[in-house]
């Protein structure tokens, strides 16, 4: 299953295998850990951070059209692009407190899904934990800038102490550090629920809705209303990015 293609993660689609196989094409030694690397890299800063119309309905193949996308999204990207070149990994769910949004988007809520991946290491046959391809280089410059300006953890898409390099090796994040001291001194908790892994977030949401979770962000009216609300998001995105 480490490996399957699933709709959202649609990675025998040609847009992906042509693309992981350019993105790796740059690799030096041609292993397992350096094509890892290069897609994260790639899905890092050639994907920007931001949202589009559809919020998390999109498939990996969707997310290169739209050239921008969030937690949901790149995750999905990340995971088939890892896969197009035979590396497992699965997709972990979470709960994560809305303030880590504070300065981009007035959230209505406290806590929102947050997706990372959960990489298998094929050289060192283990596990590892990863999000920090989620927000892009220049955006983690300016907004730990902001968050240091106004003493604060978590704001402008990351956590203060989050990082956004990654040697394959180490559980690394830029939105879920859920191990730094700091968080002690967040007015809630950064997570209140882990949900575990799932084969991808629309197999996530049709188990929440059989289990009665409510789907906080994807009822009809949202659908509707989100569309309307991108591009002051994105707008703001782009305005500290170039700060």
């Amino acid at each position: 299953a480490d490996l399957s293609a699933t709709h959202y993660i649609d990675h025998h689609h040609l847009s992906i295998t042509s693309l992981a196989k350019e993105i790796i094409r740059h690799s030096e030694n041609n292993t397992p850990t350096e094509h890892a690397i290069l897609i994260h890299d790639y899905v890092r800063d050639s994907i920007p951070f931001g949202w589009s119309g559809r919020f998390w309905n999109e498939t990996a193949s969707d997310v290169i059209k739209t050239g921008r996308g969030f937690c949901n999204t790149k995750s999905s990207l990340f995971a088939a692009l890892l896969r197009a070149v035979g590396i497992p990994c699965r997709l972990q769910f979470v709960d994560i407190n809305t303030q880590i949004l504070h300065g981009l988007v007035d959230p209505s809520i406290t806590y929102e899904l947050h997706t990372y991946t959960d990489f298998f290491n094929i050289e060192q046959q283990r596990w590892c934990h990863v999000d920090s391809y989620i927000v892009d280089t220049a955006l983690v410059s300016a907004a730990k800038e902001k968050l240091v300006q106004e003493n604060t953890i978590i704001g402008y898409g990351l956590h203060r102490d989050g990082q956004s390099e990654w040697n394959s090796i180490d559980n690394t994040f830029i939105q879920y550090v859920t191990n730094s001291e700091q968080n002690e001194k967040l007015e809630r908790p950064l997570t209140i629920h882990k949900y575990g892994h799932f084969a991808d977030i629309g197999a996530f949401y049709e188990a929440a809705d059989q289990h009665g979770v409510q789907d906080r962000l994807s009822n009809r009216l949202f659908k509707w209303i989100f569309p309307l609300l991108i591009m002051p998001r994105n707008r703001a995105v782009e305005n500290l990015r170039k700060r």
